[in-house]
């Protein structure tokens, strides 16, 4: 009756402080000795501020409690008017909002070191004890669609949640490639089934009240790439999927490792106007495994402080004052720390609070560079061919190159009945082997220098063991294997991944494992008739290699709980 008698839009002037004062009249008045709560709907725009300050201070002294409820997507000031406060996009969410608060204070004469949650942020302790799920427990029942139908006049209770997916697919992403897809696919899922989920009947499921839409943009480096890919808003995400799966990660400059993140920001800001924006709640979701350019790369990678700065932080400014919460997912994050530093500094703010989330996706013993260890045959029964193996051999180097794979490493011992170092260094540095071909054939001596070269670079690198040969070991011992047990014994004890392949040269693949002496199913053989065949057997190992690169396990499901608990708490 009461609600019903309420009229909206008919008084300019908000006398809170005056309501607040006859109020506290009306329960001072009464003749219950009960605690006293006085619940104040407003936005916090008052036009008696001073007064509203006295009014207060009048209710701590009868030890009444004040509550401010604000409801709606407008700015709100309710936070800054009342000590105790909450908040509620719709109606529909006012009872949660209300229990969360009462739970809070529970907490609060439970532990002095208890943790704040969100949805009530700002919320003083008090000393009493608020049992406001009791209070409410009727009065929500029954005043449920009066308030429903009052407060919000358009009667359309709907939220809109836009997430974009913003994904690098220059050719530095093929390592990740996979389990990128699938993560997208399951942070959709996910998402949904949080958000779906209701632990009682008090509060809207998401298909009661929340439409969620997906969006997809992918982008390369602009000195060679195309347009960026657009998949717009929808509520399906079918058409991200088709997408997903028709793309591949290609193009970008294979001379530098640094791509045109901010250009791809820039794009799917709202205000630009590329993607259809709708939403009060605007994620976009950047996942990337290499920095921007100009002052957001490292030095080592070329980067140049102040170089780009301004229209950087004109871009996630933007971002931030336009509402869009960014989560950047990293893959490499030591190549990224320096441009999530820049971008905390552009877009973090206290009032109102905006803050970057960062989340590293890749499992850290998979993130690293691979480290191609190759053991290449040179003994005289390879002459006709050696020439055109070390052509292949450069081919491939220039492959990972082209993949952006720059901070790749490649060792190239040659062996006949001795070893040497044939070439060494990064793939940008592009190694080349330029020996000829000389003498017999012992394996040991390039086996053992092949485990130097792993245990010199440590856990920097993921290795990759590559062993060609066209003949049988001469000194026909064991060695082999126990070189071989060795290298994994040592890579396992540093928890680093280790594959190890042989590529065994115009003869039978069991032949050659037996030259070896293998017992185990760990090394991996690649028959090769041809230098062809070769060249296959290498780019097929390191497309192996990529594709074995996985992300952290549950990734998806953090970034979900992230963006649900961004959802609930600060929105909802």
């Amino acid at each position: 009756l009461l609600l019903q008698q309420l009229q909206f839009g008919r008084y300019y002037r908000s006398a809170d402080a005056e309501a607040v004062s006859v109020a506290l009249d009306l329960l001072r008045s009464g003749r219950s000795r009960s605690t006293r709560r006085l619940f104040v709907i407003s936005d916090g725009y008052g036009a008696q501020a001073a007064q509203m300050a006295g009014a207060l201070l009048r209710a701590q002294e009868e030890n009444v409690a004040v509550c401010g409820i604000g409801i709606g997507w407008d700015k709100l000031r309710v936070e800054e008017t009342f000590n105790s406060w909450v908040r509620a996009a719709v109606p529909a969410y006012l009872p949660a909002a209300l229990r969360a608060l009462s739970e809070e204070e529970a907490d609060a004469t439970r532990s002095a070191d208890w943790a704040r949650p969100a949805v009530v942020a700002g919320a003083e302790q008090t000393a009493d004890k608020l049992e406001l799920e009791s209070v409410f427990s009727k009065l929500r029942e029954s005043l449920k669609s009066d308030i429903e139908g009052n407060l919000i006049s358009s009667g359309d209770d709907r939220i809109v949640i836009d997430v974009c997916f913003l994904l690098d697919v220059t050719g530095s992403m093929q390592s990740f490639w996979n389990s990128t897809k699938k993560t997208i696919v399951e942070i959709v899922n996910t998402l949904h089934d949080k958000l779906t989920a209701s632990k009682d009947n008090t509060v809207p499921t998401a298909d009661d009240i929340l439409t969620l839409r997906f969006a997809l943009v992918g982008y390369r480096d602009k000195i060679t790439g195309p347009a960026p890919i657009r998949v717009d808003f929808d509520t399906s995400p079918d058409g991200i999927l088709k997408m997903l799966n028709a793309a591949r990660p290609d193009g970008g400059n294979a001379d530098e490792l640094p791509e045109e993140v901010v250009s791809a920001l820039r794009f799917v800001t709202p205000s630009s106007g590329n993607l259809s924006w709708e939403g009060p709640i605007k994620f976009v979701v950047l996942i990337t495994d290499a920095p921007g350019k100009g002052c957001l790369c490292p030095s080592s990678m070329g980067g140049r402080p102040g170089d780009g700065e301004t229209e950087a932080s004109t871009v996630l400014r933007s971002l931030r004052d336009e509402d869009v919460e960014l989560t950047i997912c990293t893959l490499r994050p030591q190549d990224t720390q320096v441009m999530v530093s820049k971008f905390r500094g552009w877009y973090d703010r206290k009032e109102p609070p905006h803050s970057l989330t960062e989340i590293a996706m890749a499992n850290p013993s998979h993130a690293k560079p691979l480290h191609f260890v190759f053991c290449l045959d040179r003994s005289g029964s390879m002459s006709d061919c050696w020439d055109d193996v070390k052509q292949k051999f450069a081919e491939f180097v220039q492959a990972r190159s082209r993949v952006q794979a720059h901070e790749d490493y490649i060792s190239a011992v040659v062996f006949e009945s001795e070893a040497v170092m044939g070439a060494q260094g990064k793939v940008k540095d592009s190694p080349q082997v330029t020996l000829s071909v000389c003498g017999g054939t012992c394996y040991v001596p390039a086996l053992k220098m092949a485990e130097q070269q792993i245990r010199a670079h440590g856990t920097e690198y993921r290795p990759i063991l590559i062993f060609m040969t066209d003949g049988e070991n001469c000194d026909g011992t064991e060695e082999p294997r126990r070189i071989f047990d060795s290298i994994s014994s040592h890579c396992a004890s540093q928890r680093v991944p280790l594959d190890r392949h042989l590529i065994p040269y115009n003869t039978d693949g069991r032949n050659a494992k037996f030259m070896l002496n293998l017992q185990d199913n760990d090394c991996r053989i690649h028959a090769s008739k041809s230098v062809d065949d070769v060249l296959a057997a290498f780019n097929n190992i390191a497309a192996s290699a990529d594709t074995q690169t996985k992300l952290a396990e549950n990734v998806s499901s953090a970034i979900a709980d992230r963006m649900t608990k961004t959802i609930v708490f600060d929105y909802l």
